[in-house]
């Protein structure tokens, strides 16, 4: 069995639930919380095109979860069945120990990281991160 997480990303106003994505293994913060790092910390969120920059941009948030299944399912050039699923908006409790919120944060994101509580059948009740992806650090997460 692996470590499996949930990812939910919010709409363009942080409000409600755009994709939930699911992953069956790896689903730690120093697994799936590093690659939700790498990935976010190189885009920027932008209302259209053309401004250019080091960061890939994202037109909203419709932009950003496509742009997230691309590259959680590609992993390393090789697209592949398994271990990256979309659920239905509003899973909870599928056997997930770790979830993840990502939502717009002026041009960046804000990540708000859970783990299981003392009661596993309520699922994901411990908070372990809240703030930017920047200051997100999946090694210090993995140790709470």
């Amino acid at each position: 069995m692996g470590t499996r997480s949930l990812t939910i990303v919010k709409d363009d106003d942080g409000k409600k639930d755009l994709l939930t994505i699911y992953r069956q293994m790896d689903g730690y913060p120093a697994g799936h919380g590093r690659d939700l790092k790498n990935f976010l910390t190189s885009r920027v969120l932008v209302n259209g095109y053309g401004r250019g920059g080091e960061k890939v941009e994202a037109n909203g948030m419709g932009c950003l979860a496509a742009q997230l299944i691309s590259d959680l399912k590609t992993d390393g050039g090789k697209i592949g069945p398994g271990s990256i699923y979309v659920y239905p908006n509003g899973s909870k409790n599928c056997g997930e120990e770790y979830l993840y919120i990502i939502a717009p944060r002026g041009s960046s994101f804000a990540l708000k990281v859970y783990g299981l509580g003392d009661d596993y059948d309520k699922g994901c009740t411990k908070l372990l991160y809240v703030g930017g992806i920047e200051d997100f650090d999946p090694d210090m997460q993995e140790n709470n």
